[in-house]
């Protein structure tokens, strides 16, 4: 068994995450359907003791990704997009599975980068992400 250890700045970075009652209230305002709700509010509850300290890695999983999605919105419509696409290619008759395995990785990463491009070049978004992989460099070289 191998043992970590975390800064107690690891550890504040996980006090600083929104509550349940946040978290779902955040949810259950979305277009999402009620099964796609359940599930990312079971990912909310998901958490591991560490030691003395129970960290919530659910709630933190879901905070980074909707402030991705609140940060990089045209990185997460060519994704959806892409993705959209691929789906109606493999919905084809005969061939439709086999292109989309070829076509679908292509498509997504067309979206992802044509999306990051809109999104980066506004110079506000440019600097949290930044900061965003700042951040998550200084807690993977802490693991």
């Amino acid at each position: 068994m191998q043992t970590y250890a975390f800064s107690e700045q690891v550890l504040s970075d996980f006090n600083d995450i929104p509550s349940k009652r946040v978290l779902k209230d955040m949810i259950m305002r979305t277009n999402l359907s009620a099964d796609t709700k359940a599930l990312l509010i079971d990912i909310a509850d998901f958490a591991i003791k560490v030691g003395t300290t129970a960290l919530a890695i659910g709630r933190k999983v879901l905070q980074i990704a909707l402030a991705a999605v609140n940060t990089l919105p045209s990185m997460t419509v060519g994704m959806i997009v892409a993705l959209l696409l691929a789906m109606l290619i493999a919905s084809v008759p005969l061939v439709g599975g086999t292109m989309a395995a070829v076509l679908g990785p292509l498509l997504l990463a067309l979206g992802l980068t044509n999306g990051a491009i809109q999104d980066l070049t506004r110079s506000d978004v440019g600097k949290r992400f930044q900061a965003f992989i700042a951040r998550v460099q200084e807690l993977t070289e802490m693991i």
